[in-house]
């Protein structure tokens, strides 16, 4: 939810919402509920504490027809996530009142903002994913527009046999620019995806029976970023599936204010957040170097 703050402006909160706020969180985003992450999650009333229920593998037993029943207990585990990080703007618009402002002079603003914060939160979203996920390992080698198909193949391969006992696979695969242009070479991608003409950060096409997913940030993250690894180079993608990962948002403020320290406008957003890997086995990413830390 946005919750827009004017002032004394009369304006439209949910236009603005709608038409600027949402589309520009989405369309530079990398953490779309129910494609890459968990839509499952419900927030507490205070907005401190999100949670989501995993389902429990049943105890299956075996043995004579007709024996009688043996009743084991299963059913729902409750996953708490903490939600005491946030990312914050705070931009001036020189020599402006906010009396004065309309809709179209600070929509930009508040656009750039969005586009800030959503950078943010998904680039803290891929370390997570890389530091509670699996190394694919870089054994297979770098990739090239010849075989990038085959490795990503092999991978979601190496995914089902990762797990066995669960009827839903992997649904995504998130790329970097360098192997997203692999692809765009690659006949079978082309063949395979209606969309593969796109390019921008978001859904940018299917292979495989996954959806595909441009992170422009994937390939810039090291083992500075990282804390399980010392070394990470070159972050080629990452295969997983949406119920092995939350990403829950507590709420999206967006206020614009006369700045008491300059003349003019403030434009400023928080967005509180935090993250939860659920199951390691169903998150794997295919780096040239991840050494261990």
């Amino acid at each position: 939810m946005a919750q827009l703050d004017y002032s004394s402006n009369i304006w439209d909160t949910d236009q603005i919402a709608l038409n600027y706020i949402y589309p520009t969180l989405e369309e530079v985003g990398v953490l779309l509920p129910g494609v890459t992450v968990n839509p499952d999650v419900s927030v507490e009333v205070s907005g401190s504490t999100a949670y989501l229920y995993k389902l429990d593998d049943p105890a299956v037993t075996e043995g004579v027809a007709g024996r009688a029943l043996s009743s084991a207990i299963s059913g729902n585990t409750k996953i708490d996530i903490i939600l005491n990080r946030s990312f914050q703007v705070d931009e001036v618009i020189p020599n402006a009142a906010v009396e004065t402002l309309s809709v179209d002079v600070v929509a930009p603003y508040l656009v750039n903002a969005a586009s800030a914060v959503a950078n943010e939160h998904g680039k803290k979203g891929l370390i997570q994913f890389i530091e509670g996920g699996t190394s694919a390992g870089a054994a297979l080698g770098a990739p090239t527009k010849a075989t990038i198909y085959g490795k990503i193949i092999a991978q979601i391969q190496a995914f089902d046999e990762a797990n066995p006992n669960r009827s839903t696979g992997a649904n995504y695969i998130i790329v970097s620019p360098a192997t997203l242009a692999f692809l765009r070479q690659s006949t079978e991608f082309l063949q395979t995806s209606a969309t593969a003409g796109l390019l921008r950060d978001g859904i940018v096409g299917q292979l495989g029976g996954l959806t595909v997913v441009l992170s422009k940030q994937l390939s810039t993250l090291t083992g500075s970023d990282v804390a399980a690894y010392s070394t990470l180079t070159n972050v080629r993608f990452i295969i997983g599936a949406a119920d092995a990962f939350a990403a829950p948002i507590v709420f999206r403020n967006f206020r614009v204010k006369d700045s008491e320290l300059y003349f003019g406008v403030k434009v400023q957003a928080e967005v509180p957040y935090g993250f939860k890997v659920l199951d390691a086995n169903r998150i794997r990413f295919y780096a040239d170097v991840a050494t261990a830390a």
